[in-house]
């Protein structure tokens, strides 16, 4: 792949994802950030060593239930409680993807629109949050963000991208289409859908991690926790 890891926008002429108006554009990069990850498989080992964090999936319930149980994170007991109902079926979904055919990889850990630029070869900038586990994970956030370029993008770029469920769908082909040596299209719908589910538990965890190793929690984070466990609850209760 020609795709590479960059660190600012400054550092990179091009211009961001956010602002082409080309969904063939959009389809490439997806595609390409697939490739890249693909790529690094091989030096997985390599960035362990260099302290990319490894997550460990089969936690996540046990995650959630001290996040619950504790008062670290200002997690409401009451207004989260449910949510404790729900850790069975978390341990699932993160089995799922621990025990899948695809590898682990890099997750950005913060891909989105305005962090992929279109230079003479894509760069994906700010790995700052990223971390190594299921691949198919860092494709919640991108997701997530097309809601605020929905929101306040150019009038073009809203029409681009007025037609949600195409959207998503075609750009999910794309990208699982890097990813074709490791099962059918069918499968890795299916599997890309759990990692989707179960993507605000990860972010939530995300940040956990995080501000537990002193990242600064005054930085606009300290509430991001219960955002995305609020959000994997309200994702669930709204109908596919």
């Amino acid at each position: 792949t020609r795709s590479v890891i960059g660190t600012c926008t400054e550092a990179v002429d091009g211009r961001p994802l956010a602002e082409c108006e080309d969904l063939t554009v959009w389809k490439k990069a997806v595609r390409e950030f697939g490739d890249l990850q693909v790529q690094l498989i091989s030096r997985v080992d390599e960035m362990v060593t260099s302290g990319c964090p490894l997550v460990d999936l089969t936690s996540y319930g046990d995650q959630v239930s001290s996040i619950i149980e504790g008062e670290q994170w200002h997690v409401d007991g009451e207004e989260f409680g449910p949510l404790q109902n729900r850790v069975d079926e978390i341990e699932k979904m993160s089995r799922t993807l621990a025990d899948s055919r695809v590898p682990v990889s890099l997750d950005h850990g913060d891909l989105g629109p305005w962090q992929i630029i279109l230079a003479e070869q894509p760069c994906f900038l700010d790995c700052s949050d990223s971390c190594l586990t299921h691949p198919f994970l860092s494709l919640f956030l991108f997701f997530d963000y097309l809601e605020g370029v929905r929101a306040n993008g150019r009038e073009s770029i809203k029409q681009l991208l007025s037609d949600e469920a195409t959207i998503r769908q075609e750009l999910t082909l794309s990208y699982l289409a890097a990813w074709q040596d490791y099962g059918t299209e069918v499968d890795l719908v299916a599997e890309f859908e759990v990692a989707q589910s179960l993507g605000p538990i990860h972010v939530a965890l995300k940040f956990a991690r995080l501000l537990s190793h002193g990242f600064d929690s005054q930085w606009d984070l300290a509430g991001s926790v219960p955002q995305y466990l609020k959000k994997f609850i309200e994702q669930s209760e709204t109908p596919s």
